[in-house]
């Protein structure tokens, strides 16, 4: 075994996860990228009436007008997490806030009732899924308490517990280092745009995946729906009525 795969086996995710941690740790990203891999372990963070609250379209559904002020609500909730190159990024800041609430709640994080309660009431401020925060909480909790024993000197696990209690959105810096750590994870889950689809009212970017001979969208809820960059990464593509990417980065030249 390989000093890369003995490293990676002491963290229960993904391969893929595991190795974006272990280069988050090394390009002083650890904290941002234990984020974006539990993020990724659940299957969705947002209440199903929150869907499109980040992007330009309606939710589906109900009155217009009511729909709007909703919208609305939600996308002023949202626009200190919005970071308009990447869903996980967007995805990473409101978890950290996650983190950052149950540390001020519950500081040893040692009540598992007072962290229901808190995992619940954060749920319902920004109309997350309480089911999957507590999934992805105990993610966290775990990967914590690995990479504490990793670390020899007290001050090194001090300002990593800081790093959520105190949690920041990443600097200009932070945020390049964790680009290249997605794309270098999703090498085989690159899209580049090909045309304009005309058929589409809202005209719309038709996307040629690199694995897959289908063509494929931007999601609707995607915070880089409104740009379309011209090369991006993915975490997983949804079929409806088109295969949709979900979780898009861009990928920059």
């Amino acid at each position: 075994i390989t000093p890369l795969g003995r490293a990676l086996s002491y963290i229960p995710m993904a391969p893929r996860f595991a190795k974006m941690i272990l280069m988050g740790r090394k390009d002083d990203c650890l904290n941002y990228a234990m984020l974006i891999a539990a993020g990724l372990s659940v299957e969705e963070i947002f209440q199903n009436d929150s869907q499109g609250v980040l992007s330009d379209d309606l939710l589906i559904g109900g009155d217009a007008g009511e729909n709007m002020v909703i919208k609305q609500s939600f996308a002023k909730k949202y626009e200190k997490f919005i970071v308009e190159s990447s869903d996980l990024f967007t995805m990473m800041n409101i978890l950290g806030e996650f983190m950052k609430f149950l540390y001020q709640r519950v500081p040893t994080l040692d009540n598992i009732e007072k962290l229901e309660v808190a995992i619940k009431d954060f749920g319902m401020l920004y109309n997350l899924i309480p089911k999957n925060l507590k999934a992805i909480f105990l993610n966290l909790r775990q990967l914590i308490s690995i990479f504490e024993t990793l670390r020899e000197k007290d001050d090194e696990k001090k300002a990593m517990i800081d790093s959520f209690k105190e949690y920041k959105n990443p600097l200009q810096l932070q945020q390049n280092k964790l680009q290249e750590l997605v794309v270098a994870i999703s090498t085989a889950k690159v899209a580049r745009k090909v045309k304009r689809n005309n058929k589409s009212i809202k005209s719309d970017f038709i996307y040629e995946a690199i694995d897959h001979d289908v063509e494929v969208f931007i999601h609707p809820n995607s915070c880089l729906k409104a740009n379309s960059p011209d090369l991006v990464v993915y975490d997983e593509l949804i079929h409806t009525t088109k295969y949709y990417m979900r979780n898009v980065t861009k990928v920059s030249n």
